[in-house]
């Protein structure tokens, strides 16, 4: 089983690997499937495509983004590429100091601009492409995350949507149960990083780790590991020790 990319976790006392399962051909044709029923669905159900939207503003507003905001994030964008290229020719230790402001400069810049588009994709969360989308991204985390090797909701409902309301009600019990928070923040964990594989953002092992300990850190999976080592060294030491009693008693054995 290949798998995209995988974690430290631990339950209570217990610590487990969970993993991104990398989906075979015919398991990213069943999620191709299920997403095009369910912009069909919405559609017959009347919910407003993309295209639909963009129209509706045309129509009616000249686009979505006024033309303040256009020109404000033009501004924006520009400024961002002269502050980039001014950054590239910043070499030296003389111009450290100058680097730093530049770095801080652009990473403004960058969070004016990802505000603006924040602000304006909104206009399309109840869109048919983003429904669809949302539904998807469950439907590859309830399918495709992994616990020690093994699927973390089973199923044996062949229906897609029926067994995604079973999953939901595992999930859902784990949540309520004993370690229900631990469970959550797992579950986080599996959505966010399924999230970024399915809009095509991490796709290598290298990019589900960069983003991990961006967001996550990589705290609990040291401490885990270190717990580990301290586990092994401890059943190493207690064989050692069982192991000279052992050739004492052989030893004291033979002299009588």
């Amino acid at each position: 089983m290949k798998k995209l990319y995988t974690f430290k976790g631990k339950i209570g006392e217990e610590t487990f690997d969970f993993g991104l399962k990398k989906p075979n051909r015919s398991e990213m044709e069943d999620l191709e499937i299920f997403q095009a029923a369910i912009k069909s669905k919405l559609m017959n159900m009347g919910v407003q495509t993309k295209a639909a939207v963009d129209k509706y503003y045309m129509d009616n507003c000249d686009g979505a983004m006024t033309k303040g905001d256009e020109y404000e994030i033009t501004k924006l964008r520009q400024q961002l590429v002269r502050k980039e290229e001014d950054l590239l020719t910043s070499t030296g230790d003389k111009n450290k100091d100058t680097r730093i402001k530049l770095y801080e400069e652009i990473n403004k810049l960058s969070d004016q601009i990802r505000n603006f588009n924040e602000y304006y994709s909104a206009i399309y969360d109840d869109t048919v492409e983003t429904k669809a989308r949302n539904k998807s991204i469950d439907y590859a985390f309830l399918n495709f995350s992994l616990i020690d090797e093994k699927a973390m909701f089973e199923s044996d409902n062949e229906h897609p949507q029926k067994r995604m309301i079973e999953q939901f009600q595992h999930m859902e019990e784990k949540q309520d149960g004993e370690n229900g928070g631990e469970w959550s923040e797992i579950y986080n964990k599996l959505v966010f990083l399924f999230t970024l594989w399915f809009m095509g953002i991490a796709d290598t092992e290298q990019d589900f780790e960069g983003f991990y300990k961006e967001n996550f850190g990589k705290k609990i999976e040291t401490e885990i590991e270190e717990e580990e080592i301290e586990k092994e060294v401890v059943e190493e030491v207690k064989a050692e020790s069982e192991e000279k009693k052992a050739k004492k008693k052989v030893k004291k054995d033979s002299k009588k």
